[in-house]
């Protein structure tokens, strides 16, 4: 972005129900714009509960940047190997979505402790 490159940054939960409420002409929009930007940031692919629906859409989205051979960073909580393990990415989305991340993208594992807390956590943190 410093460099002056527009980057589109959205969390795949927001797309979905943005898609639901205004379907045909946002979506038309959205993927226009997600192929034209300079590089697209997907948040917590596969936090969604797996329909055919959503397995359209994010179809759609993954292949629309495919397509247009520009550069994605996607962030997930699913495994990413070649095999078919639960809790993965093939076996959450499919051969084809999988293929084109595989295409797109180079895994990197992120471990350590969450950073994220419960509320009662952060509540005492603060009281001590």
């Amino acid at each position: 972005m410093e460099r002056g490159r527009n980057v589109i940054a959205l969390n795949i939960g927001l797309y979905l129900t943005e898609l639901k409420q205004e379907w045909s002409r946002k979506e038309t929009e959205l993927l226009h714009k997600i192929s034209k930007c300079d590089l697209l940031i997907i948040d917590d692919l596969g936090c969604e509960k797996i329909s055919e629906w959503v397995l359209e859409k994010i179809f759609l989205l993954i292949d629309t940047r495919y397509r247009a051979s520009k550069p994605v960073i996607i962030t997930t909580n699913l495994f990413y190997s070649r095999n078919n393990e639960k809790c993965g990415i093939y076996s959450t989305f499919g051969t084809r979505i999988k293929e084109r991340i595989s295409e797109m993208c180079f895994p990197l594992c992120c471990k350590g402790e969450s950073k994220r807390k419960s509320g009662t956590e952060k509540f005492m943190d603060f009281l001590v």
